[in-house]
């Protein structure tokens, strides 16, 4: 899939998600305003049922967004896209300039706190997965407001996109959290779909 057929597919998936999202709300304001003073516990409790799936819907488009940013990213500048995925000699310089290690090592406590509390994968790839996705499509998540803005600065002064870096990031996030659970990088390949899928192959 190219590039352009990529923006295309995401910028309808995006429009299409924002016009639900936006539908939706608006008619749970509605709805909220005309039984404000309403003891009836049912429709109170369908208006939060509501509000629970436009927030769901939300964390789809973040992981959307993650998503794309993984595709559009795998053009071997900066992220060598075989498994497992690792910074080109590109992404190293670029590590450097945002001095990506030692701005991982000042979030690490909020990093560790958010992938503890919403990865549930326990194998390498899909914890490699998770780090490039989330930190793409989130990376205020895990990283200080002053810590975005200066890489965020760096990237406009390179005339770069921004969602690049996070994949950067992703990597070195990464390899310091398999590192910590005792993993090896190297296992990445064990669990990886399209690689376990081409074995089995006849």
């Amino acid at each position: 899939m190219d590039t352009t057929t990529i923006w295309i597919f995401a910028a309808q998936t995006i429009i299409s998600i924002l016009v639900a999202v936006g539908a939706a709300w608006a008619f749970a304001a509605r709805m909220d305003q005309r039984v404000k003073h309403l003891e009836d516990g049912n429709i109170r409790d369908r208006l939060t049922s509501m509000e629970e799936r436009i927030n769901s819907i939300k964390e789809s488009l973040s992981t959307l967004n993650g998503n794309i940013a993984l595709l559009l990213s795998r053009n071997g500048r900066l992220v060598k896209s075989n498994s497992p995925v690792s910074l080109t000699e590109k992404g190293e310089s670029i590590a450097d300039q945002i001095a990506a290690q030692a701005r991982v090592n000042a979030n690490w406590e909020t990093i560790r706190r958010e992938l503890n509390t919403n990865l549930a994968a326990s194998n390498p790839y899909d914890i490699q997965q998770y780090c490039l996705e989330k930190i793409a499509a989130t990376p205020e998540r895990f990283f200080s407001v002053p810590d975005l803005d200066a890489m965020k600065t760096i990237a406009y002064k390179n005339g770069d996109a921004f969602f690049e870096y996070c994949q950067v990031l992703g990597v070195i996030v990464r390899d310091r959290y398999l590192k910590e659970k005792g993993i090896n990088t190297g296992e990445v390949d064990k669990f990886d779909p399209e690689k376990q899928h081409h074995e089995t192959s006849p």
